[in-house]
């Protein structure tokens, strides 16, 4: 009997690694960023209306990681009235950062079908951030959200399954404990309820002259978050009046790109 029981315990257990690990949250109300990449599709949707406008960018969890049913919270959002300035500016870092890390596409062929279908993975990520975001006193790719627990019910988002790399998690887990109170949530409008659920499939929305728009070629969440001493991070803000490089060696600097 205790060997069965033993044993009941241990499938539990599995199973809920297998569904913690197959599972992967989008933007939850609450999260202080919203994390997406820039790609080739989306630079030539940028070249094709580089008026002031909005853009509707998808939630990424960086290269050759893709959707499951499994996944939760809003998959896209809208960056409302985004500059022809800023829209330059994205174009440009695409550029810059692929003669750094080379496009990489993977190519499928489904069976019995001739052509083939090219699927970028190495994106550019790319964070939305409020305007007021302090990236070098928190960590870029942390959600400082608190309001997990609150959402179990609304996303089927059980607090135990919410967890961070493995290697240092209590570090995570213990900055965001102790600065969310600090790190404002993204001020993200959120589409109306449909029949009583949360609507993920359609866009928040955030007023992109409120927002800090932060690039990086660091594409290990861990890596971007530890930000040891001399760990030579580096991350561009993209603001209305410039771009920024920020690096981090031994301390923090600071300078304007020309674009």
């Amino acid at each position: 009997m205790f060997t069965r029981v033993l044993l009941v315990a241990f499938l539990l257990l599995l199973y809920s690694c297998e569904m913690a690990e197959a599972r992967k949250w989008r933007f939850l109300p609450g999260d202080a960023f919203f994390r997406t990449e820039i790609t080739e599709e989306l630079v030539a949707q940028l070249k094709a209306t580089p008026e002031d406008g909005d853009i509707l960018l998808q939630y990424s969890w960086g290269a050759h990681i893709q959707e499951t049913e499994h996944d939760n919270g809003y998959k896209f959002i809208k960056l409302v009235g985004l500059t022809r300035t800023r829209k330059a500016m994205i174009v440009s870092m695409y550029s810059r950062l692929r003669k750094l890390e080379p496009l990489q596409l993977e190519v499928t062929r489904k069976e019995g079908s001739d052509g083939e279908q090219q699927r970028e993975i190495n994106g550019i990520p790319m964070f939305i951030y409020n305007s007021d975001f302090n990236a070098t006193r928190f960590r870029v790719g942390l959600r400082y959200n608190e309001e997990w627990p609150h959402q179990e019910h609304e996303f089927g988002i059980p607090r135990e399954w919410v967890n961070y790399p493995a290697t240092d998690a209590g570090l995570y887990v213990f900055e965001d404990w102790q600065n969310s109170k600090h790190v404002a949530k993204l001020a993200a409008v959120l589409p109306a309820d449909v029949n009583g659920t949360r609507a993920t499939a359609s866009p928040v929305s955030k007023e992109a002259r409120d927002s800090a728009i932060i690039v990086t070629l660091e594409p290990n969440l861990e890596d971007l978050m530890n930000r040891r001493d001399g760990g030579g991070m580096l991350f561009y803000t993209l603001m209305e009046d410039g771009i920024q490089l920020v690096s981090k060696g031994d301390e923090w600097r600071s300078r304007a790109l020309s674009r």
